[in-house]
């Protein structure tokens, strides 16, 4: 062994020989033994196979036709007739091709690895069938039930930390509040049933349903809270009419979404049935925070979401989750023994059961269902429901069952009818049970006796039905019927060798009716009738006692009907714009394939369309305007013809481009600390032609109240400012015009340190005793330029009282006394509202006991110029001297207030108070009052 260890090639074959010469007689007799089989292999066995789609081929153009498929390696024959299971939709093998999305269907699938282009991801088909062995000795793989996933479940698990409304987008398992983080989910709703649709069957513009193959049921609520409570994602944050906020009220204790809901009882669930508030017929919200499971396809962005390349190559982010099924772990449950009530199913299991297969030492009767409902508390403990025996429950408290039935269907008519299996009763939680509204049916171990029920499961059918027993079906206000569920079987158990290394036994399809006999017309009366399938997947005849094909039911031929033409909606578009015509609308009521034939039937132009057979065929618009009519003629495979149907398609220039506005805050300004500052925005402007109308929007910082955010030229209060510094102020605007294109722009408002306002209390006066005194502070002033408030007091002298010390000109009556003069102070302070007070001002008043003595030092009369001058001086300084106008009544006093019109102020010249009249007639005398009472008389001193 070293030394064969050592060598290589041919000569360390040869070395081999040469020390084991033995080798060679033992590979000649190995040779020379013929093979060998450990047994015969039987006619027909039974294979279950899982594995990538590799391959898919059509073998018709009718809707029934059958084909084959490709998994694992081994081709694997379609029979016609074959309805394929998807998570939530029956198919046929012609509708799996039908339906793809671009650019596959109707001639590829999309789902399998050899499409052109591949797809996106891998897609995952089980197929449970019968090897059958044909003459020559080859074997011939046949399908009796085929089921098309994604990757099985394909499913996932998180709290919601985003959604976005515009698209109907969650994010799943990311940072809370981040719409970048976490996987992207879209539901696959092309009925807009749980995805904020309007309510008319259509889906919300903007929220993708990239392959209706996997779409949700829109009939069940597989978008719903564990407990079986139908949910939903609103058209906006705020909630919709179908999907109100109301329905996820706000935990008072959390302040978050409630998880745990009690639904109120309503009368009905009529479209109006004065419901405000919490409403059991519509559904619940989802929100951020909630965890979900979730299951569907994973799609790319794009035109083509489920076309290659592989999510290897392209960029992660740039795929998302296209779900089937969203459950949230949400408890609502709805008031006890009241409808609506919902029922869901989770697990769907089934032995296929029956007469076995020849040979077959185990025939398997396993049955399985669970699911949950929003009523564990229905009857009444005293109910005559509450009481078998096989219920677990505590004395006394309220019971619900759940009732189940085999859908049988008419292999002729598609007629289903209901078949008892029995009933269960609902988990009604702690302290007997676990989970609040769970059922668990799993015979025979439990059962509630059922009417017609007899306590055998087969034959097997397709879908079950479960029933909340007491409570009646309804439609809800979103299109749902609550009490019940229809669910497809998701699991069957088929018999199997009894003894290891005996033969493996066929799979039993003729105890399957849906199978047999088939399931009737696919859609409808006059549609194909869906019978047994064929090739049989059990071999067509009886050989060494095995079952064959089972006699096939005979149905009358139906008169098929027309196909149906849509030419789809009107539309509007621009010139030289690339038009698509919609014919997908179009429909057969047979289910057979149709072809298209499209014809312009107007318009001043004439078009060229892309390809007139095309279900969406496209052109381009003519450069002028113009109203362009086409027609849809469609043919099924049956050769029967529409009536045409029409679109028109209007052609309009483009509109002018609207351009923004300019915004324009006006020039800087500085303003005084808590003075007033007008903005102006009018300079703004519309370049467009006309120019349209403008809407004003101003931003302010804190501590800025605007008169009007809206208005072109807004006030504002400045701010005080202390100092010692300028402080600088940043406004915005946005003009919006009618276009609603915007524009800002900003300004900046400088407020100016506060300064200590001056006061002035006024000249000191010479006064009288017992007189009418007024004090003056009109000449205080204030830098800021704000209003003043005034407080004077008295500083000195003997007490008076003062009027209006609070104003800008206070008054007092100096007090009498007998002889000589004394004196009074009065200071003033003022204010700006700013924390800053004036320096304090003081002005002084000299008190007279008596008149003063007035002297006229001259009395002069100019004739020829009829001028008159007088000159006079006071014994009181600061009295004010008072010429009494000659031409006039003598005033009694010119120390009185208001002044008489007769007395003329003499204002000093060179010192001495002077007065001048001119035009005047030469005065006999002249007579000079002074304001502390003194008068004198003289007559004229010279004339001249």
């Amino acid at each position: 062994m070293s030394n064969v260890s050592r060598r290589a090639g041919p000569r360390g074959l040869a070395a081999v020989l040469v020390v084991y010469p033995k080798l060679l007689a033992v590979l000649a007799a190995l040779a020379a033994v013929p093979a060998r089989a450990a047994f015969p292999p039987v006619p027909v066995s039974q294979f279950d196979m899982t594995g990538f789609l590799q391959a898919a081929t059509l073998g018709g153009s009718d809707a029934l036709a059958g084909g084959t498929l490709t998994v694992n390696g081994q081709v694997v024959v379609v029979p016609r007739n074959v309805i394929v299971t998807f998570p939530a939709a029956f198919l046929t093998w012609e509708q799996v091709f039908q339906f793809a999305p671009p650019p596959y269907g109707p001639t590829q699938t999309g789902l399998a690895m050899a499409d052109s282009p591949a797809p996106f991801v891998p897609y995952e088909v089980h197929v449970i069938g019968n090897r059958v062995a044909m003459p020559g000795g080859t074997d011939q793989y046949i399908a009796g039930m085929v089921s098309i996933a994604q990757q099985s479940l394909n499913s996932g698990q998180g709290y919601v930390n985003f959604i976005d409304y515009s698209t109907g987008e969650l994010r799943v398992g990311g940072i809370l509040g981040d719409p970048t983080t976490g996987q992207r989910v879209r539901m696959n709703d092309p009925t807009g049933r749980f995805n904020g649709g309007p309510g008319d069957g259509t889906a919300l513009p903007g929220r993708l349903s990239p392959d209706v193959r996997f779409a949700v049921d829109p009939e069940n609520p597989n978008v719903r809270s564990e407990t079986g409570y139908p949910m939903c994602l609103p058209s906006k944050a705020g909630g919709d009419a179908l999907c109100p906020l109301a329905n996820r009220p706000v935990d008072p204790t959390t302040g978050t979404f409630a998880t745990q809901i009690n639904m109120p009882a309503v009368p009905n669930c009529d479209a109006q049935n004065g419901v405000t508030g919490m409403d059991p017929c519509l559904m619940a919200p989802l929100q951020v925070g909630d965890y979900v499971s979730y299951a569907g396809t994973l799609m790319k962005d794009g035109s083509q979401p489920s076309a290659g390349p592989n999510p290897v190559i392209a960029p992660l982010n740039a795929s998302y989750v296209s779900a089937w099924q969203i459950t949230a772990n949400v408890g609502i449950w709805t008031a006890p023994g009241t409808d609506p009530a919902y029922v869901a199913t989770d697990v769907t299991l089934i032995g296929v059961g029956g007469v076995s297969a020849l040979g077959a030492a185990e025939a398997a009767f396993r049955t399985r269902f669970e699911g949950f409902t929003t009523d564990p508390f229905r009857f009444d403990p005293t109910d005559a429901n509450c009481q078998d025996p096989a219920f677990k429950k505590a004395a006394g408290v309220r019971c619900s069952i759940v009732d189940l039935y085999a859908i049988d269907v008419d292999p002729c008519s598609a007629t289903m009818t209901d078949r008892p299996y029995g009933g269960i009763d609902v988990d009604q939680g702690p302290p007997i049970g676990v989970k609040p509204g769970r059922w668990r049916f799993r015979p025979p171990s439990r059962m509630i006796p059922l009417a017609g029920a007899s306590g055998v499961f087969d034959p097997v059918t397709q879908t079950m039905h479960a029933r909340l027993r007491g409570a009646t079906p309804m439609k809800t206000k979103n299109g749902l019927l609550a009490g019940q569920y229809v669910s497809p079987i998701a699991e069957y158990i088929f018999p199997e060798n009894g003894v290891t290394g005996t033969a493996i036994v066929p799979n039993n399809f003729e105890a399957i009716p849906f199978i047999a006999n088939g399931i009737g017309p696919i859609a409808g009366p006059g549609s194909p009738v869906a019978g047994q399938l064929a090739p049989w997947p059990g071999g067509g005849t009886v050989v060494n006692g095995l079952p064959g094909a089972p006699p096939p039911v005979v149905c009358a031929v139906a008169t098929q009907a027309p196909p149906t033409a849509s030419a789809g909606a009107n539309q509007s578009v621009l010139t030289g714009a690339t038009v698509t015509l919609d014919g997908s609308g179009s429909s057969d009521p047979n289910g057979l394939t149709l072809s298209y034939a499209w014809a312009q039937t107007g318009g001043a132009s004439t078009v060229t369309l892309s390809s007139p057979t095309a279900m969406f065929p496209t052109f381009t618009a003519p450069a002028t305007a113009d109203t362009l009519t086409f027609s849809l003629v469609v043919t099924d495979a049956a050769g029967l013809t529409s009536t045409p149907a029409s679109v028109t398609v209007t052609v309009a220039p483009p509109a002018p481009v609207a351009l923004a506005p300019v915004a324009d805050a006006g020039q800087a300004q500085t303003v005084a600390s808590g003075a007033n500052a007008v903005l102006n925005g009018s300079a703004s402007s519309d370049p467009n032609v006309p120019a349209q109308a403008l809407s004003f929007l101003w931003t302010a910082p804190a501590g800025v109240t605007l008169s009007s955010a809206t208005a072109a030229n807004p006030f504002f209060r400045a701010p005080q400012n202390p100092g010692p510094n300028p402080l600088v102020l940043t406004l915005g605007l946005t003009v919006t015009n009618a276009a609603g294109l915007s524009s800002t722009a900003s300004v900046a408002i400088t407020v100016s340190p506060a300064l200590k306002p001056i006061a002035s209390a006024g000249p000191d006066q010479t006064v009288l005793q017992n007189s009418n005194v007024a004090l003056s502070g009109l000449a205080s002033s204030d830098p800021n330029g704000l209003p003043l408030s005034f407080s004077w007091v008295q500083v000195a002298g003997q007490p008076v009282a003062l009027t209006g010390a609070n104003t800008a000109t206070p008054t007092f009556r100096t007090p009498s006394f007998s002889a000589g003069s004394l004196t009074l102070a009065f200071q003033l302070t003022v204010s700006d509202g700013v924390p800053l007070a004036s320096d304090p001002a003081v002005v002084t008043l000299t008190v007279l006991a008596k008149a003063d003595t007035i002297t006229i030092a001259s009395a002069v009369y100019r004739t020829s110029q009829q001028r008159l001058t007088v000159t006079a001086t006071s014994s009181a300084a600061g009295a004010a001297l008072y010429l009494a106008d000659p031409s006039q009544p003598k005033p009694a006093s010119c120390a009185v207030n208001p002044l008489p019109a007769a007395c003329i102020l003499m204002t000093p010249v060179a010192g001495v108070p002077t007065a001048q009249l001119v035009g005047v007639v030469v005065p006999n005398n002249v007579t000079v009052m002074s304001s502390l009472g003194g008068t004198a008389t003289s007559s004229i001193t010279k004339l001249k």
